[in-house]
């Protein structure tokens, strides 16, 4: 048996179409849910997906809504735990194991990932947070946050750079 990859999509409660990506080692010993964090996707990770694979773990990654090739309008959810129910809808979708099964989130995938097992704890034999996104590294200043107020009352749909340079 060799290693095998695919991708697909699959529909969230709310319809919204999320595209995902799954790789598996020739011999699986556990299952790796890789959670991107912001402005990325789940292609960005192919260093980390490469040594999991070589210790024998699967790993399956789902662009956030608004992300990658996921739909949704870009960089935008109206609730932020939106995509901590995506999360268990993908979980849901990739099915069970009964194999080990880990959830690895990074930057704001730590913080969704942090919401979806304070619900779906249960089964997981670990949580992996790399820099979770508990609080900004550098916050936003005092007039960034003066126009943000301002233009969220009348353009909330209006985007924002997010000052993140993803290299």
């Amino acid at each position: 048996m060799e290693r095998t990859s695919g991708d697909g999509r699959f529909a969230t409660a709310d319809g919204t179409s999320l595209y995902y990506r799954w790789h598996r080692p020739a011999e699986e010993r556990g299952r790796v849910i890789l959670v991107h964090g912001a402005a990325e996707h789940a292609d960005r990770y192919g260093h980390l997906v490469e040594t999991l694979l070589a210790g024998g773990w699967s790993v399956h990654a789902c662009d956030h809504r608004g992300l990658g090739r996921s739909e949704g309008l870009r960089g935008h959810v109206s609730d932020f735990g939106t995509y901590a129910r995506d999360l268990a809808a993908f979980v849901e979708h990739i099915g069970g194991t009964d194999l080990p099964q880990v959830v690895y989130g990074h930057s704001m995938g730590g913080l969704i990932a942090i919401e979806y097992v304070a619900e779906h704890a249960e089964g997981l034999a670990g949580v992996v947070l790399s820099a979770p996104g508990i609080r900004l590294f550098r916050p936003p200043g005092r007039w960034t946050l003066r126009f943000g107020r301002f233009f969220a009352a009348f353009l909330p749909l209006l985007p924002m750079p997010p000052g993140i340079d993803p290299e």
